[in-house]
């Protein structure tokens, strides 16, 4: 859940809007069901040299549910309008060309409108090469993740490299 960091401190300036509503799916995935699949792929027989095989955690949310959860769990404000990715990208461009001209960081990026697309990955090969079935819920994730940004992290992390 790496996108938090970044997500949450922008979700506090009322200013990110939903993208396509916000009925896209992320797949989350917990770091420990990430070290589950690894162990598992080290075991694993007859698998190709550099073999591809996507992991996502249980039942995969929509943006919206995630966000929606974070409201109710941690009072963070939820987005007040929503722009089509046909606009998000562009606007996203736009921040990050301003970005050379501004003293603080771009409200959002062009990778990060890509994050929110839909991807429809799942795990029915991680499952037949792997055995691999994920163990936590996302929920679960986002709640550990949060409550230890809000025990460790002093600022909003950075979304450019600054030379």
């Amino acid at each position: 859940v790496g996108i938090l960091p970044i997500l949450l401190p922008r979700l506090k300036t009322h200013l990110v809007p939903w993208v396509a509503g916000g009925r896209t799916h992320l797949p989350l995935i917990d770091g420990k069901d990430i070290g589950h699949a690894f162990l598992l792929a080290t075991k694993a027989e007859k698998l190709a040299d550099h073999e591809s095989i996507n992991i996502i955690g249980i039942d995969p949310p929509t943006v919206k549910e995630i966000i929606e959860f974070i409201n109710q769990k941690f009072n963070y404000p939820k987005p007040h309008f929503s722009v089509p990715f046909a606009i998000a990208y562009p606007f996203a461009r736009l921040m990050e060309t301003l970005d050379s001209f501004v003293p603080w960081e771009p409200l959002v990026t062009r990778s990060i409108i890509h994050l929110l697309e839909e991807t429809h990955t799942n795990n029915k090969k991680a499952k037949q090469l792997l055995n691999y079935t994920p163990s936590i819920h996302w929920k679960d994730s986002v709640k550990t993740q949060i409550e230890e940004l809000h025990q460790k992290q002093n600022k909003a992390m950075s979304m450019t490299v600054k030379d």
